[in-house]
């Protein structure tokens, strides 16, 4: 799509967004993960400050010159669509830690929810498992959503409701 085209879509996304939850959208993902840099632009304009990317892609967050922090999946857990082993999860969540990378996990609405099948319970119990490990090997681990995580990556610190919390951030990946 071109530019006035992709402005137009996201503006008026902005605006739904903005009426359904009285704030305006930070963090964005592209359907099939398939966005340009027109997307960029508008995305950058509406406000967008985190681009969500697939997993597959880089594993380190990047800042690009605009200020919008990439990030991407890298720890997958969909039980409803895809054989899962909560031992392997946890070893690449750790992976990730271990190295210095968030673990950004990739779970879609279809493992709580389905007209075709309970994928509920059996996600739930996944889940409580991997974040229950997750825990035992990362006392300290902090849970942050997009918005906390650009935080982190720009100024090098969590904002807490009762302190901040410095974290370290050694490297982030090259900008885009």
């Amino acid at each position: 799509m071109s530019l006035a085209d992709q402005r137009a879509v996201i503006q008026r996304s902005t605006e739904i967004y903005r009426e359904l939850f009285a704030t305006n959208p930070i963090s964005a993902c592209a359907p099939g993960y398939r966005a340009n840099q027109n997307t960029m632009i508008a995305w950058s304009e509406a406000g967008v400050r985190v681009v969500q990317g697939g997993p597959g892609g880089h594993e380190h967050p990047a800042v690009d010159k605009n200020g919008m922090l990439f990030t991407f999946r890298n720890v997958e857990l969909e039980p409803a669509t895809e054989a899962c082993n909560l031992a392997s999860v946890v070893r690449r969540a750790n992976e990730c830690l271990s190295r210095g990378l968030p673990a950004i996990l990739s779970m879609h609405s279809i493992n709580f929810h389905s007209t075709i099948r309970d994928s509920r319970s059996s996600t739930l119990a996944m889940l409580d498992g991997f974040l229950s490990a997750m825990e035992r090997e990362w006392p300290g681990l902090l849970y942050v959503n997009d918005g906390d995580l650009r935080h982190i990556a720009t100024e090098g610190f969590f904002a807490g409701e009762a302190e901040n919390i410095r974290v370290e951030v050694t490297a982030l990946g090259a900008d885009r």
